[in-house]
């Protein structure tokens, strides 16, 4: 069976989330960097925001529920900023065989309607390397 898969993966549980600051590349830092990084004011897509600060709330998924929390990227009003954070986590690492969903959530606004729309799109990932997208619009 070892030719058939490499990893060995738990399913997401809610209990086992894990919340612990790290630095770039999902190394652990030293207890006096752990201190630094939870006092950051700025948001930092390395260390986790729970769901009180996030001001969310929990999400039901396709596959499991979600606590609200997590490793936070905000994505720049200049396109270019974006895609350069966006470059650099992807060479760091950030999305790897950890990850469990992706939540990408946004506005938009159509001001010949005056109406605001909101999006939020999941894509989830299990523990035998399926995925699972899933998007609601309001």
């Amino acid at each position: 069976m070892s030719p058939l898969g490499y990893e060995c993966r738990d399913d997401y549980n809610w209990v086992d989330d894990d919340t612990k600051p790290y630095l770039p590349g999902w190394q652990t830092p030293t207890e006096d960097q752990a201190v630094i990084l939870d006092k950051m004011d700025e948001p930092n897509p390395w260390v986790y925001q729970s769901a009180f600060k996030l001001k969310n709330a929990p999400y039901v998924a396709t596959v499991q529920t979600y606590k609200g929390g997590g490793y936070v990227l905000n994505f720049e009003r200049s396109y270019r900023r974006t895609i350069r954070n966006v470059t650099r986590l992807r060479s760091e690492g950030w999305l790897d065989l950890n990850t469990r969903a992706v939540f990408l959530e946004f506005s938009v606004f159509n001001p010949n309607m005056n109406l605001f729309a909101s999006i939020i799109m999941v894509q989830e990932f299990t523990a035998i390397g399926g995925a699972i997208p899933r998007s609601e619009f309001k």
